[in-house]
């Protein structure tokens, strides 16, 4: 994984969004694995660990995509109506119940 870590360095002094740091992220752990720089699971962590430790705004957007997720998650089972808010939250417990809430009432307003 030594060899990674060099190229992983060096874009640091490219200047990128970070949807396209994402995405040459990952291509670049797609070409390790295939050349055989990254063989096991947990080079890969590493490889993933020091990336979002060195660019913090991948890391930023990686939790966003998560949250949105969650998000579209919760909607569409508060728009089936067959579960209680409380059962909601313990699904998707990465959303507070007070944004649970909040999400409900988009969502009754939009019906």
């Amino acid at each position: 994984m030594g060899g990674c870590s060099f190229y992983v360095y060096n874009i640091a002094y490219l200047s990128l969004d970070c949807n396209s740091l994402f995405c040459l992220f990952m291509c670049l752990a797609l070409f390790f694995y295939e050349t055989g720089y990254i063989s096991t699971l947990h080079e890969m962590k590493a490889f993933f660990t020091m990336v979002r430790e060195l660019f913090p705004e991948i890391d930023t957007l990686i939790r966003s995509e998560r949250h949105d997720a969650d998000r579209e998650t919760a909607e569409r089972l508060i728009k089936k109506g067959k579960m209680t808010l409380e059962d909601i939250a313990e699904c998707v417990p990465s959303l507070s119940f007070d944004e649970l809430r909040e999400l409900e009432a988009e969502v009754m307003q939009l019906a």
